[in-house]
């Protein structure tokens, strides 16, 4: 999921997927202004401990539950450019061999990008 200037903590995490989910109305009633950058990753359905989840079990870009294309195009409608960068919080991504962690990250961004 995308995030404004936000900590990794569950408060931006939380306030993330509120803006976004169902469909970027709580991401449309910000000041463009106050994003220094776009972060993206993706959730899984929520498991009984949020901060766990933040911390250990994000998705790929695309491969979660949340409305990423809905959310891409609300960014461009509201002319969020610049920087984007994905943050894949997940124990089992952290297992892999750096290089092949990057490539997988960079090939599912890429995919969702390219939709």
């Amino acid at each position: 999921m995308f995030r404004a200037s936000r900590s990794s903590s569950t408060r931006g995490t939380s306030f993330a997927r509120q803006a976004i989910w169902p469909n970027c109305d709580g991401l449309r009633s910000l000041d463009p202004a106050l994003f220094g950058y776009v972060q993206l990753d993706d959730a899984v359905e929520a498991g009984p401990d949020m901060r766990h989840d933040t911390l250990h079990r994000r998705a790929l870009p695309g491969h979660g539950i949340l409305p990423l294309g809905t959310f891409l195009d609300t960014c461009e409608e509201l002319g969020l450019t610049g920087v984007l960068s994905v943050e894949v919080l997940n124990d089992d991504l952290r297992a892999l061999p750096t290089g092949t962690y990057a490539h997988t990250v960079a090939d599912a961004t890429n995919a969702l990008l390219a939709r």
